[in-house]
């Protein structure tokens, strides 16, 4: 995995603090959900060392071809997701998150992108999002379209990371509860 090249200093080091911080949440034996991106880069490097280290026993269930990649170097076991009964947590990147934490991921400008299928992604940028599910309905609904990057009633928690170092967590109404 490859960091944006688009990214300023001052957004990977937001990036690597929120990567930190998720990788703090992952404890002994769980199943964790490995996504693909610089924060989830940053998440699954620490986990990595946490693993060597700290003899942290877990299971890391990659997004892709290259999240699998790094977690076998970083020495994270791997298993695909039919073979494992639910994921503890999942760790993944987001470009924008909105309320009731509707996900917005793949905002990354830097060339034509191809999915591990084949697939070309279109990128978007939207002055705003009144209604994300109904918009990820509508999507849904067109012929052709494989998936998109609305990732809605699917998080109970974000952690969003500033650009002077902190990290707050948000959490959603599933978590609340």
């Amino acid at each position: 995995m490859s960091v944006q090249k688009s990214a300023g200093p001052a957004e990977l080091e937001a990036r690597r603090k929120v990567g930190l911080a998720g990788a703090a949440l992952v404890g002994p034996g769980m199943v964790v959900g490995l996504g693909t991106g610089s924060t989830a880069a940053f998440a699954i490097e620490e986990l990595g060392r946490r693993v060597r280290e700290e003899k942290l026993a877990i299971t890391g269930v990659p997004t892709s071809w290259s999240a699998a990649e790094l977690a076998r170097k970083s020495g994270i076991p791997v298993r695909a997701l039919n073979d494992v009964a639910q994921l503890d947590l999942a760790l993944d990147g987001a470009d924008e998150v909105g309320p009731e934490l509707a996900l917005i991921k793949g905002g990354g400008k830097d060339g034509p992108v191809v999915t591990d299928h084949g697939n070309l992604v279109v990128d978007a940028k939207f002055a705003g999002i009144d209604d994300p599910a109904a918009l990820a309905r509508a999507i849904d609904a067109i012929p052709g379209v494989v998936e998109h990057g609305l990732f809605v009633g699917l998080a109970d928690e974000a952690l969003v990371g500033s650009a002077g170092g902190s990290v707050r967590t948000l959490r959603g109404v599933r978590a609340a509860r």
